[in-house]
């Protein structure tokens, strides 16, 4: 019997060796099989392994975002027992910057990070998500009024908020984080 996981990385395509069906997407997910570590007397042994979480983040090329990161792949919101799947969702045109951070996960190697998920999509970022962290918003521009701040970033969560109510785990726990400083 095989000992082990499915783990999600993110596979960027040239859109040109694409089938002509797939040549609307940006990128596809490709599938990797990660052995599970044998059984240990430390922290973190998964012999007993739980389920993977799904934990999604947006604006996952942001700083905040980059903080929380390698703390949850760590074990430090769910436990140090708990694996987690990162769904990460971040805009079309940050997607560079967020293989960047994907590849600095993987370099890391934590024992708990069994997959991670990279999208502009919010309804394929929320799928099935235990946890969501809502994150990345529109920043504060020269001579935006609040109000208009406010405005663009109702949109940007009114989205996301259908998404997590049309996708993610029923119980799904959501946090969001805004600010309006300049």
């Amino acid at each position: 019997m095989l000992r082990g996981t499915l783990s999600i990385w993110p596979r960027f395509i040239d859109a040109q060796r694409m089938s002509p069906e797939h040549a609307a997407k940006r990128h596809t997910v490709c599938l990797k099989w990660r052995s599970l570590p044998r059984s240990t007397s430390r922290p973190g042994d998964l012999s007993m392994a739980k389920p993977a979480k799904r934990v999604a983040v947006t604006g996952a090329a942001g700083q905040i975002s980059y903080s929380l990161l390698f703390r949850i792949a760590n074990g430090d919101l769910l436990g140090k027992d708990q694996p987690v799947i990162l769904q990460l969702l971040d805009l079309p045109q940050a997607q560079a910057a967020v293989k960047g951070v994907v590849m600095e996960l993987e370099d890391c190697a934590f024992p708990l990070l069994f997959g991670v998920a990279v999208t502009d999509d919010p309804k394929v970022a929320f799928k099935d998500a235990d946890v969501a962290m809502l994150v990345g918003s529109r920043p504060r521009s020269k001579g935006m009024e609040r109000k208009d701040l406010l405005s663009a970033n109702a949109e940007i969560f009114t989205i996301q908020g259908r998404a997590l109510n049309e996708v993610a785990s029923r119980d799904v726990k959501v946090l969001t984080s805004i600010s309006t400083s300049a």
